[in-house]
Order: C-alpha cells, then sequence, then structure tokens
C-alpha cells in the first residue's frame, strides 16, 4: 500500500495510483517506497544494462583444489591428497604450474572458462518518475570456474560457459533517482529510527544501506528478476564476448 502524511490543517485530495488511494496535499506526495516496489514490480520497465567489468580467460591461476576436484579417478589415486599436496590446497596455480607440480602432462588439467562480468541495470517506474540503478556481478569471487563437456564445438563453448557463469549472480547495490521536489519517498527502517525519507536529487545517488539491502534480497527472489531481468543482463554479457572476440584456445 502506498502510504502518505499530511499536516491536519492542510488540504488534501484524494488520488488512485495503481489502485491504491494517495491522498495529496498542496504542496508533496509522500510515498511508501518499499510498498510503491512491491505493489509495482511487473510494471518497472529496463532502460539500459550494461557491462562495466569483464573477465574471460582460461589462462587465470587458481586455487590448487580447483584444479584437482577436476582431476580422473586414476589421476587422484596416484596423488592423493596429503601431504604437500594438501598443504597446497589454497595455493593459486596456473593449469601448467600444476601439471608441473603433479609431474602429469599437461591435457590432463582440465581447462576451464573463467569468467567475472561487473555491471549496472538502469530500471524506471513513471508516475511516479523514479529510476534504480542495479550494480550486480555474475559471482564474488574473483571468477567463477566453468568445466565444459567435450562434446561442445568450440563455437558452442563459451556462450554455454557465459550461460551457466550466472548460476551465482548477485546484486552488489542500489542507487536512486527521483527528481520531482512534489514528491517525497518514505521508508520504514527499523524500530529505532523510524520512518525515512530519500529525498529529490538531479543525479542517481545511492540508498540507504537498510533500504539497499531489503531492495537486493527482494530483487533476487522475484520472478521479474529471474525471469526477465536477468536473461537481459546474460544477453549482454554473451554480447560483450563478442565484443571482444573471445575464442577458446585450439
Amino acid at each position: 500500500m502506498l502510504v502518505t502524511q499530511t499536516d491536519a490543517n492542510t488540504p488534501t485530495i484524494d488520488l488512485t495510483l495503481d489502485n491504491q488511494t494517495v491522498i495529496k496535499t498542496k504542496n508533496k506526495t509522500i510515498i511508501d517506497l518499499l510498498a510503491l516496489i512491491t505493489d509495482t514490480m511487473p510494471h518497472w520497465k529496463v532502460h539500459r544494462c550494461q557491462v562495466t567489468e569483464g573477465v574471460i580467460s582460461q589462462h587465470l591461476p587458481m586455487k590448487f583444489i580447483y584444479h584437482y576436484e577436476y582431476l580422473s579417478d586414476l589421476l587422484k589415486l596416484q596423488h592423493p591428497l596429503n601431504g604437500q599436496l594438501l598443504a597446497s590446497f589454497d595455493r593459486l596455480l596456473t593449469r601448467e604450474q600444476f601439471a608441473q607440480m603433479l609431474g602429469i602432462h599437461l591435457s590432463q588439467v582440465v581447462n576451464p572458462w573463467q569468467i567475472k562480468f561487473a555491471g549496472k541495470l538502469v530500471v524506471f517506474y513513471q508516475q511516479p518518475d523514479i529510476a534504480l540503478r542495479l550494480h550486480w556481478v555474475n559471482t564474488r569471487k574473483a571468477f567463477e570456474p566453468i568445466y565444459l563437456s567435450s562434446k561442445l564445438s568450440q563455437t558452442e563453448a563459451l556462450p554455454y560457459a557465459i550461460d551457466n557463469a550466472f548460476s551465482n549472480w548477485q546484486i552488489t547495490g542500489v542507487e536512486i533517482i527521483q527528481k520531482n521536489p512534489q514528491i517525497e519517498l518514505v521508508y520504514d527502517s527499523d524500530d529505532t529510527n523510524g520512518t525515512q525519507s530519500i529525498l529529490p536529487s538531479t543525479q542517481f545517488v545511492p540508498v540507504p544501506t537498510p533500504l539497499a539491502h531489503w531492495m537486493m534480497a527482494y530483487f533476487q527472489s522475484h520472478p521479474v528478476i529471474a525471469n526477465e531481468w536477468l536473461t537481459l543482463i546474460k544477453s549482454e554479457a554473451q554480447s560483450y564476448a563478442q565484443t571482444q572476440q573471445f575464442i577458446a584456445e585450439p
């Protein structure tokens, strides 16, 4: 429900916004931002999606255990995870260094794609005009290692890897812009601070931390995000890879 506040001596006008009654004063309309988001989420539109950082490689060092996990069962029997190998659990090694350490052929070490994307997704709602800029990553790690089936062709491999690199994607930050001085957005922060305001601004500003945490959790669990916005994010990541002309090693 959209919530408004008004001075007892101020004349008001009843309006309807998305089937919710809004009381508007002569000078200002005050809207509960959380209620607005939950009531109208399917109606928010994407303005822009972009990749701001991209890492696509097969040559970066990884933790020893990432290499070791994908050895054949026979090699694991020949090189049990104990002693010096166990002590190297978190050691960063390239694929070549790992093969040399175990004394095995490089072809016996799986060569995963290492993928990291970060970007921004700007979404907006009309009446009232509000926009959110969501910062996202496909993983909070340095990169997501994606191990592929040998059945995939060279042209199929990278698109498949990118699509699967978003299994642990997250929204990491939220910014907001609302320019209309006649509108004030409010939200209940907690029992201590009570109702807080987000004032109009001419540029994107960070959403206060308690509210940002609520938004990130809500967006990640909402079907609009999973079914529509994430699809756009993945598509932008695929376009980035094509633009950069990344190809698999022969």
